[in-house]
């Protein structure tokens, strides 16, 4: 029996708009995002939601065999979550003047599509309805409660904290600040997979979640393909870098701009539209692979930094001693900020060779004294936003924990 009109055209039009979504240049990068949009659309389009089952979409969407156990492997349910964040970024940006709208419910995984209606025409002021005499009085009252606020605030608010990189950061940028925390499981997955077949993962695979340069070899013990599917199927990162953020936001007065992110669930518009604070090394956070380019303290994985413009007499690489896997010793972290990647925002990287030395660059990032040092060093302000600059640091660590991190040197960066 053929649909009535009226629906066959609303069909036609939810049809047109998960096209318009995955040829947007929102999903251009995410294949299997725009594979899995595709998917539960269509089995939701053509009346078949019930099969739209955790194990059903990681054997038909994420090629997962049939000792796929929801469990132990994550892969629907990270992707529903990051399939969730790319919906909310195209219907905020290109999708903003869409007539329908589709979301994936929290929770499950059956596509919603909704129309946007406008809203029905407002209601009178409730106001309107006040007498004049009331509204005046009411102004008044409230004049009056905010004065005696203001006094009590003046008279018992406690001393604003000293500033640091962190809090200057934070007044001298606008809008929301995610701190990108590091990707444990993608460090994880290169030490044990990529690193031992001489296969390397960009930030241009990252971003597409395309992991089939590190997939392990089909000949590989069965051991290795689960470890892989775990690791590819989980957010993991480093009890540093949480312990870390929450010193920052301890140091920011709980600014509510800050928001914590897993780099893998960062998209690469939110990078170029907004300033944010980067934890970690380009082996662990791929995303503070861009900015490498443009520092003169260079990271070397395992090694230490090199320094481009050495003064005389000064090395031109900075070695930890022992390992990058030892903790402990003498080691080297950077503080840096740098103009985010659209020039429109501002980045402050924190990285190290390893944990300790980049909890050792958080800390001096939220260090009053460190801030001083770097004013006098480089004669910047609080109260104007904060100049490109970089500064190499050096720690001690005693039972993987940084002692009290030292400015080895310091500049400003030129355009």
């Amino acid at each position: 029996m053929p649909e009535p009109p009226s629906r066959a055209a609303s069909l036609d039009e939810r049809r047109a708009l998960v096209a318009r979504i995955c040829n947007s240049p929102t999903f251009a990068r995410t294949v299997r995002l725009r594979e899995f949009l595709q998917y539960i659309t269509t089995l939701a389009l053509e009346g078949r939601a019930e099969q739209l089952t955790e194990t059903h979409i990681a054997r038909h969407v994420f090629a997962r065999g049939d000792e796929f156990v929801p469990v132990d492997d994550s892969v629907v349910r990270s992707s529903a979550r990051q399939l969730r964040l790319k919906l909310k970024e195209y219907f905020d940006a290109e999708g903003r003047d869409e007539s329908w709208r589709v979301d994936v419910p929290k929770g499950s995984y059956v596509p919603v599509f909704t129309r946007r209606d406008s809203p029905p025409p407002g209601r009178p002021h409730a106001e309107a309805a006040i007498s004049k005499r009331f509204r005046l009085s009411l102004a008044i009252n409230l004049l009056l409660l905010c004065a005696l606020l203001i006094g009590l605030w003046g008279r018992f608010a406690p001393a604003a904290a000293p500033d640091s990189v962190v809090r200057v950061f934070l007044k001298t940028t606008s809008g929301g600040v995610p701190i990108v925390v590091s990707d444990f499981s993608l460090a994880a997955m290169k030490y044990l997979f990529a690193d031992q077949q001489g296969k390397a993962m960009g930030l241009d695979e990252y971003v597409a979640w395309d992991y089939s340069g590190m997939k392990p070899r089909e000949d590989a013990p069965a051991t290795e393909a689960r470890a892989f599917e775990l690791l590819r199927g989980h957010r993991l990162t480093r009890s540093g870098d949480l312990s870390l953020a929450v010193r920052i936001l301890q140091a920011g007065g709980l600014d509510r701009r800050l928001n914590v992110r897993h780099a893998r669930d960062v998209a690469p518009r939110e990078l170029r539209s907004a300033s944010h604070i980067i934890l970690g090394n380009p082996n662990s956070t791929p995303w503070a692979e861009p900015y490498e380019a443009r520092l003169g303290f260079r990271w070397l994985r395992g090694i230490g930094y090199e320094d481009l413009f050495p003064g005389q007499g000064e090395p031109s690489v900075y070695r930890i001693h022992g390992n990058s896997f030892v903790e402990r010793g003498m080691g080297y972290g950077r503080l840096a900020v740098l103009p985010n990647l659209s020039g429109h925002g501002q980045v402050l990287l924190l990285s190290g060779v390893n944990m300790v030395t980049m909890e050792a660059a958080g800390e001096a990032a939220t260090d009053p004294a460190i801030w001083a040092e770097l004013q006098s060093r480089l004669g910047i302000s609080s109260s104007r936003p904060l100049p490109a600059f970089e500064a190499l640091l050096k720690t001690e660590a005693v039972d993987n924990t940084p002692q009290h991190a030292q400015i080895v040197k310091a500049r400003l960066i030129r355009k």
